[in-house]
């Protein structure tokens, strides 16, 4: 998406360019698989726009969208608590309300919170029972590891805000804050792909595809392919990975380390229905390997054949215990089934996408060391743009306008 911000703005402007994509279709993981009938977005993928920009560009002169608004919760043994579960507490056990209660007063009176590592400042933050009921076992399944090794600001600006006076309100009853994208746009067609498609057609005689760059020589401004073309360049945008653009580049040294997830996204055929209306759920349960599931047929009923359902599980692997998609889907389906969220006959398929890096940390810490890996690659005349060139937690509005912008600057 920020690749095709860019370039749409060179196009707006009359600059020449070439688009270099390293795979066989442009949009990243923007991107829709059709897997036996059934649609599959990689990861699931949802417009919350914030900008009068981006909706103009993304939504009002694209293709036709419906506006929903989503339904998330968190399960707590058999109970689903909507999303965020901090602010939904009258939906949990009157015991855990009140330890809850009492601890966010504890927590707010002290206003001290420990920043040495996110197992502190959750803990500290929100409280015994809620960080050992959701935030703790939850985030060590995302990140694949303690919480006490992962910097205090790990969660940067997808932290939830600590409101105090609105958890003790939402112990009372439902206060209607569903957090930052409670309302989406989705295609009707219930391909995010065709998103992609309506924006890159000004754009094909641009685009080569199936072109990853694997060397970079920033002093002659040249990059080189995998079949050994060149292609010389006054200015590149890049949205690789930060951290495999710098791979690419001999003449930067010192190249920072920098942090984050891989997530592997299990794709289920279920012939069968679900009994809930949720979109997705988040599942802390430590003795469950992943820790959220989609629900694409309840947000459009054309991602799957009639008398169909379809789950999209996130599970971040261990390098001790790598699990396969069969095993993921199989305790998926079991764990819905025992909570009596699917009715299921038969698990038709089960097939998985790995997303290698997923989440960046967002840590201060990190982001040291990525404004100076951006500000060595900026002097060279080379620009970052997206979720992962900027090594930022952006979303889809966010990612587009990155590359449009850097291109409208330059």
């Amino acid at each position: 998406m920020a690749g095709i911000g860019a370039a749409l703005a060179l196009k707006k402007r009359r600059v020449d360019f070439v688009i270099l994509e390293k795979d066989n279709l442009p949009g990243g993981l923007v991107n829709t698989d059709l897997i036996h009938d059934f649609l599959f977005d990689r990861a699931g993928h949802y417009l919350h726009i914030k900008t009068k920009e981006a909706f103009d560009d993304l939504v009002a002169n694209t293709i036709p969208f419906d506006s929903i608004e989503t339904k998330s919760g968190v399960l707590i043994e058999d109970n689903i608590v909507p999303y965020p579960l901090q602010y939904n507490l009258w939906a949990v056990d009157s015991r855990i309300r009140e330890n809850v209660r009492a601890e966010i007063v504890s927590a707010k009176r002290n206003k001290c919170i420990n920043k040495t590592s996110l197992h502190h400042c959750l803990k500290d933050a929100w409280g015994k029972t809620l960080f050992e009921l959701f935030l703790n076992p939850y985030n060590t399944k995302l990140w694949a590891c303690s919480t006490s090794t992962l910097p205090y600001d790990s969660l940067g600006k997808y932290a939830l805000p600590i409101d105090s006076d609105l958890v003790i309100e939402g112990c009372k009853g439902d206060v209607s804050f569903r957090g930052y994208n409670h309302k989406v746009y989705i295609p009707k067609t219930g391909r995010v792909d065709d998103l992609v498609q309506k924006l890159i057609q000004p754009l094909s005689s641009h685009l080569r595809c199936a072109t990853e760059i694997v060397k970079i020589d920033a002093n002659q401004k040249k990059c080189v392919d995998r079949n050994g073309e060149a292609y010389f360049y006054d200015v590149l945008i890049s949205s690789v990975p930060l951290n495999k653009i710098l791979e690419r580049i001999a003449e930067i040294r010192n190249k920072p380390i920098l942090q984050g997830t891989s997530l592997l996204n299990i794709r289920v055929g279920i012939k069968g229905c679900l009994t809930h209306p949720y979109h997705w759920l988040y599942v802390p349960d430590e003795e469950q390997p992943f820790h959220r599931i989609g629900f694409p047929s309840n947000v459009n009923a054309k991602t799957c054949p009639q008398g169909y359902t379809s789950l999209s599980i996130e599970y971040t692997p261990k390098k001790d215990n790598l699990l396969n998609a069969y095993q993921i889907a199989e305790a998926g389906t079991q764990y819905l089934q025992r909570r009596n969220l699917l009715r299921m006959e038969l698990i038709c398929f089960s097939e998985s996408v790995l997303i290698r890096p997923a989440y960046t940390c967002v840590a201060t810490s990190e982001r040291d060391k990525v404004k100076h890996a951006i500000k060595l690659l900026s002097d060279k005349r080379i620009f970052t743009v997206g979720r992962y060139g900027s090594w930022e937690y952006l979303s889809m509005e966010d990612s587009f306008l990155s590359g449009k912008h850097v291109a409208e600057c330059l």
